[in-house]
């Protein structure tokens, strides 16, 4: 029995999962969307993998109110039957979508935030896995796409470029053409997340 405890609370499969450092939006298939990158780090696949995101945003009632608003965010694709190199979720920005009309400006104004939850099935030990990871308004970069990242090894077998994982380029917001190739530098100095305590949540 002692030796099934140990290898049971050994045996429990980490996520491994990589997120992008920014979430981007740009045209794609010429129109806005909202994209950000994922990667499978284990050296098994994970099976069903679901992706789910939520965009968090303060809003004003007509009475005055502050409400803390969650808007689940429909994916081009949600589900993969298996995940084992690279995943980038793609949310299409029109009419229908919480993210339509907004702005940097906006976004910053409303602390907005966006929640990113994966789950999957660890195929050796057939276990559930999951990874969270979140994307403030500081951490959406406009008009800028992600440098490709697969590529093919000697042998002929897939592989993931992480050097390009996080690299970004900038685009033209009419048409997602490529402006310059140049990596995008960060040098805003870090925030501190907002203080939300005593708001209401919906």
């Amino acid at each position: 029995m002692a030796t099934g405890v140990v290898f049971a609370r050994f045996s429990v499969p980490t996520a491994r999962i990589l997120f992008s450092n920014y979430a981007l939006i740009a045209p794609f298939n010429g129109a806005p969307c909202l994209m950000f990158r994922t990667a499978n780090k284990r050296r098994n696949r994970i099976l069903e993998a679901q992706l789910w995101v939520t965009l968090v945003r303060d809003e004003f009632t007509k009475e005055g109110d502050l409400f803390r608003r969650f808007y689940d965010l429909e994916l081009i694709r949600a589900h993969t039957p298996l995940f084992a190199l690279t995943w980038t979720a793609l949310h299409p920005i029109n009419e229908k979508s919480p993210l339509y009309g907004a702005s940097p400006e906006s976004l910053r104004r409303e602390h907005a935030e966006l929640i990113v939850i994966i789950t999957g099935i660890d195929e050796n030990l057939s276990q559930t896995i999951h990874a969270r990871h979140s994307f403030v308004a500081d951490e959406v970069l406009w008009n800028f796409r992600f440098k490709d990242v697969l590529g093919w090894t000697r042998d002929g077998r897939r592989a993931i470029n992480f050097n390009n994982f996080d690299k970004v380029y900038r685009v033209d917001p009419n048409n997602g053409y490529a402006l310059t190739q140049e990596p995008f530098e960060d040098t805003a100095p870090s925030k501190p997340s907002p203080d939300r305590r005593g708001k209401n949540s919906e």
